[in-house]
């Protein structure tokens, strides 16, 4: 299994289980959705930067080191 596979494997795990998620939203009016969960996470302040440095971490290995644009 190449790391390629893996990757997809992955994203694709992580989209079934935002679909289950809003399935269950949709059909359980107490379940908190997604947009809710993520008002909820980052009500503090500290929290938010965490998030936003996860992002940019996350663009700047994905998007910077993957193109080749520094070589």
């Amino acid at each position: 299994m190449t790391s390629r596979t893996v990757t997809f494997a992955g994203y694709a795990a992580i989209l079934l289980l935002i679909g289950v998620w809003a399935v269950m939203t949709a059909r359980h009016a107490r379940w908190m959705t997604l947009p809710a969960a993520m008002a909820a996470l980052t009500r503090r302040r500290g929290v938010r930067i965490v998030v936003v440095l996860g992002w940019v971490w996350l663009g700047w290995h994905l998007f910077a080191r993957g193109t080749g644009a520094f070589e």
